[in-house]
């Protein structure tokens, strides 16, 4: 470097040697450097990609990734890198085409098969997902990804002791690899075994990619311990979906209890409805500068701090309110509406893979738009193509700012139907009457039978009789309508 300063070569190899477990500033500089040196060098790209992942900086990692496979289009990382990193925007559809490029460049990369299988799951081909997940596991059996990507599809599948033995021999073969752990704390969350769950559930933090750095999640991290003097800090995490917060938010009080003051770190949709939750103190924008505190910790790990089971799910419900200067205003403006006032949400976040399997999507509810003596409104915000409400179906949603709002309007309705999204979970945290259409396999929270979770025990749950299948649920959500308020109302 002394002799040759301005090589992008000698820049991007000095890097490599910089690198440390959690790839530190100087060796990002090292490869941003590299690239301004040599614009053409799709290795020194890589490497920028590798690094700005490994960081959770996705956008960027896209972009450098991206970069490197125009240089170089015969080069089957370069491909790989790309689709990881837009498997990790959630960008699905991209993921899927550039990790089918790359195993088509190297069709015996354990690595690209694996990748391709998680993608492809998420794009809800689970047949394609199983054939990739196995490819994997055949060429390198002792690679542990494989078992696990083989394992993954076979949740949805209602396959779940398949997914264990699967999971497990992934750990067999590396302890050390945290997807499997986590998958197997889903499991066991799922199917009550809480305390299990919640410990497992930690392994998280040393997932490949997490998006939390190691000194936010250690430097502060508070243990449960009373502490009235110091206050604490609870902050959403970033793979934690807008209902998980709501879900979360119920600790705070507990949490309170013990250290005397408590601010949450959320996004900014959140911070008024999350602010009026007993216990919580404040709330910041999540990313500020004043987000820290002498105690921190996740909202996700307090389950496993107060040792919650099924029977010491902290109440009361509801534990959130609406405003009722806003709720009077919306009951106002629905007042002309005939007959039960129904608010029915088909879809979450189309940015998170999963919603492919628990979203049934606007045209599989066409049995609810024939329900007499009923009025439906809608509760999508920016509908997608294909999405064109029929008429007489009211869409109030251009109106609604954040979730407070949405807050008010759900609380002016006699109803609301909703895929699990996180209407769902506002619903259930403000004590309102609410149907729930769930996959076959739901998310941990439903459990996998019965009408009702302790979690929000004013909610009733609907679930497909079998996976992928959303027409016999919904007929039976139009049938419970049309048989009346008695039996669809507030005697849910």
């Amino acid at each position: 470097m002394a002799l040759a300063p301005a090589s992008g070569p000698k820049l991007r190899n000095l890097g490599i040697l910089e690198r440390g477990p959690e790839e530190s500033d100087a060796c990002t500089t090292l490869f941003v450097r590299a690239t301004v040196v040599d614009d053409r060098d799709a290795q020194s790209w890589q490497a920028l990609g590798d690094t700005t992942l490994q960081r959770s900086e996705t956008v960027a990692a896209e972009r450098s990734f991206r970069r490197a496979a125009a240089l170089a289009p015969g080069s089957g990382p370069h491909w790989l890198g790309l689709g990881i990193a837009q498997q990790r925007r959630d960008k699905v559809a991209d993921a899927v085409t550039a990790l089918r490029r790359a195993t088509s460049i190297e069709p015996l990369s354990v690595s690209g098969l694996a990748n391709l299988a998680v993608a492809e799951h998420q794009a809800g081909r689970r047949a394609a997902a199983d054939r990739f997940a196995r490819a994997a596991a055949a060429l390198d059996p002792a690679r542990a990804i494989a078992w696990t990507c083989l394992g993954i599809p076979m949740i949805a599948e209602d396959r779940r002791a398949d997914a264990r033995r699967l999971f497990r021999r992934a750990l067999l073969l590396d302890p050390a690899l945290a997807e499997p752990a986590v998958n197997l704390a889903l499991l066991d969350l799922l199917e009550r075994n809480y305390v299990a769950g919640w410990q497992g559930f930690e392994r998280r933090w040393h997932r490949v990619v997490y998006g939390v750095s190691t000194s936010r999640r250690s430097a502060c991290a508070w243990n449960g311990e009373r502490r009235p003097a110091d206050g604490l800090l609870l902050w959403a995490e970033p793979e934690q979906a807008l209902g998980d917060t709501i879900l979360f938010a119920r600790f705070a009080a507990m949490a309170r209890e013990r250290v005397g003051h408590v601010a949450v770190e959320c996004e900014e949709s959140l911070r008024t409805l999350v602010g009026g939750i007993a216990g919580i103190d404040e709330t910041i924008a999540r990313g500020s500068t004043d987000a820290r505190r002498a105690l921190e910790a996740p909202l996700m790990g307090l389950p496993r701090l107060f040792g919650t089971t099924a029977d010491t799910i902290p109440g009361p419900i509801p534990y959130a309110a609406a405003d009722p200067a806003r709720t009077r205003a919306w009951r106002a403006r629905l007042e002309a509406l005939p007959g039960l006032r129904v608010g029915l949400c088909w879809r979450g976040n189309p940015r998170f893979g999963g919603d492919r399997t628990r979203s049934p999507g606007l045209a599989p509810m066409a049995p609810l738009f024939a329900v007499p003596g009923i009025s439906l409104v809608a509760l999508v915000k920016d509908r997608g193509p294909g999405e064109s409400l029929s008429d007489g179906i009211l869409d109030p949603m251009a109106e609604i700012r954040d979730f407070a709002e949405t807050a008010a309007l759900l609380s002016a309705l006699d109803l609301v139907v909703t895929s699990d999204t996180a209407v769902a979970n506002l619903a259930g945290a403000l004590g309102l009457d609410a149907w729930i259409i769930l996959q076959h396999t739901p998310d941990w929270r439903w459990m996998l039978s019965g009408e009702r979770t302790p979690w929000f025990p004013t909610l009733r749950l609907w679930r497909q009789d079998r996976p992928g299948d959303w027409t016999g649920v919904i007929r039976r959500v139009a049938e419970g309508l049309a048989s009346g308020p008695e039996a669809s109302g507030r005697l849910n």
